[in-house]
């Protein structure tokens, strides 16, 4: 159940990894030669032609991670698990739901990973640990890349503000990647139906 499904949601997860380590990288760059203030223009320039493949793998990773985690949760309705309180598209509309989408994702995710593992709580503190781990550092990633798109230039200190940017793009994409990290064991878990 779900291996290919799997497999190719894992694989694309890595290449969201590879291409946000390439960013972290150049931030870090940016953020140096701010410090520094040299010219940062020729950084910036590869950076925004590096931008269209960071987008398309994250943009394209909602899109493969909401089929994967509607799929799952098919599945288990497709076995016949009774007491399942989220649907396989409630476990998406929820990540849309302001306020909501602080919490509700993760119960449904939860609901499903414990349904398709045949245990009413985690089977192990490692399990429970991965599972705060993905929701944490995927809530800490939507506030820093907030933070980190929405940095303006009105201190009139282009230098600050070009490096606080860039540090908080390098913490939303660490984020990123613990919480991709952590999302392809539980997907791993959940296709073996077994921790």
């Amino acid at each position: 159940m779900l291996e290919r499904e799997t497999r190719d949601t894992t694989y694309w997860l890595y290449g969201l990894i590879a291409v946000s380590l390439i960013n972290i990288v150049f931030d870090y760059s940016i953020a140096d030669r701010s410090i520094k203030n040299t010219d940062y223009a020729s950084l910036s320039s590869f950076q925004d032609t590096f931008g269209l493949v960071y987008g398309i793998f994250y943009f394209g990773s909602f899109v493969i991670v909401a089929r994967w985690i509607y799929l799952a949760a098919k599945v288990n309705r497709d076995a016949g698990i009774e007491g399942l309180n989220y649907s396989p598209l409630s476990c998406l509309w929820w990540f849309a739901v302001p306020v909501m989408n602080l919490w509700k994702p993760y119960f449904a995710m939860k609901e499903h990973y414990l349904a398709r593992l045949q245990c009413s709580s985690f089977p192990s503190v490692n399990a429970k640990t991965t599972f705060r781990l993905w929701w944490a550092s995927f809530l800490a990633f939507g506030v820093l890349a907030n933070s980190s798109y929405s940095r303006t230039f009105t201190s009139g200190e282009v230098v600050t503000t070009i490096t606080n940017s860039a540090l908080f793009s390098i913490a939303s994409g660490i984020a990123l990647i613990l919480s991709s990290l952590a999302l392809i064991k539980i997907m791993r878990q959940f296709s073996e139906g077994e921790e």
